[in-house]
């Protein structure tokens, strides 16, 4: 369990800024990541559609199913 805390293209300064991991972070560790399963959290509040579709690099990039974490709400 990781978290993500930025998926938008513009804001990958901001995450480094706010010592937060970027989704780019973790698409370009996706090959060396030992994992059964990698689950995104404290995502930032957004359409789970959006989230996916953001997520989806990774999610190609990994050999282990991505979760997403997100408030079902």
């Amino acid at each position: 369990m990781v978290e993500c805390t930025y998926v938008e293209d513009n804001r990958r300064i901001a995450a480094r800024l706010a010592r937060h991991a970027h989704l780019k972070d973790w698409i370009e560790l996706a090959g060396q990541l030992p994992c059964d399963t990698l689950v995104l959290a404290h995502l930032p509040a957004a359409p789970r559609a959006d989230l996916e579709r953001a997520a989806a690099p990774l999610a190609a990039a990994l050999s282990a199913p991505l979760v997403l974490w997100v408030d079902p709400g």
